[in-house]
């Protein structure tokens, strides 16, 4: 799948493992995407059927439940520990849908996509292909999330993996944590089309602050202090099923896998 993707600055590379992959939820494939390269090579999932983790290299790696998303049909998503209290994820994870049904919400909408791609100073070439893009992302845009509305409360699970002797399945200890505090980014803006598809993202994080600190030991996440390039490698880490969503019907164990950066995040057009 194909989306258009903005940010006001460079993505730093670990948010990668929880950005792209939309917290690891799926989305059907739509037959006519927006004309834009994809963000991760080859199409498919990297995160399932990947390996499980079963040896806990990921265990920063959380699961997130939001039983306000369950309408959106997204209540379930992952996140990154950066600290014992505080973690990293997708703002869509966390924040509601709302339909552009009122001229108000489409005039908002449509300011911000003016802000997000400007056009002043371009070509004429350019300027029109940022229109035509500007016009077809509002063409099919059908709901939107904002800062504006987020759940108050989320659930956290840590998932640790313990030595089994079995090769059919795996043994777990899930330890729960709850979420009470809420920071969506204040540049938070998904659009998506009427069948959950996203035509446009930006700034799509939000932090969680936890009401007490994880008691496991984890390996703390260590932002880079470079830019993501293209042909970087990354690793996608989640619980969900990625891509293809016919691939699976299971949220409960962490698979990662590896790709790169097909296509640079500053060049928009």
């Amino acid at each position: 799948m194909s989306l258009y993707l903005h940010l006001s600055r460079p993505l730093p590379l670990i948010i990668l493992q929880l950005f792209i992959c939309g917290g690891c939820a799926s989305q059907a494939p739509v037959s006519e995407p927006p004309a834009r390269a994809p963000l991760i090579e080859g199409g498919t999932s990297a995160v399932y059927p990947g390996p499980l983790d079963s040896r806990n290299h990921y265990l920063s790696n959380v699961a997130i439940h939001t039983s306000a998303k369950r309408e959106d049909g997204s209540e379930h998503c992952s996140g990154v520990l950066i600290s014992p209290r505080d973690i990293l994820t997708a703002g869509h994870c966390v924040c509601m849908k709302k339909d552009l049904k009122t001229t108000a919400s489409k005039d908002e909408v449509a300011r911000r996509l003016r802000e997000a791609i400007p056009s002043s100073g371009r070509s004429p070439a350019e300027r029109a292909a940022i229109e035509d893009l500007k016009a077809r992302i509002l063409a099919n845009a059908d709901t939107f999330i904002d800062p504006s509305l987020c759940a108050t409360l989320v659930r956290v699970e840590v998932v640790e993996y313990l030595p089994s002797q079995s090769k059919l399945a795996s043994s777990l200890r899930q330890s729960r944590y709850i979420g009470k505090i809420i920071h969506p980014h204040p540049q938070l803006l998904v659009i998506d089309d009427a069948r959950g598809t996203s035509w446009f993202r930006e700034a799509d994080l939000a932090l969680i602050h936890l009401a007490a600190p994880v008691a496991e030991r984890f390996r703390p996440i260590k932002l880079p202090e470079q830019e993501v390039e293209t042909g970087n490698p990354i690793v996608m880490v989640g619980y969900g099923f990625g891509e293809d969503g016919d691939i699976t019907n299971e949220f409960g164990d962490r698979h990662h896998g590896e790709s790169a950066i097909a296509y640079p995040f500053t060049r928009l057009v």
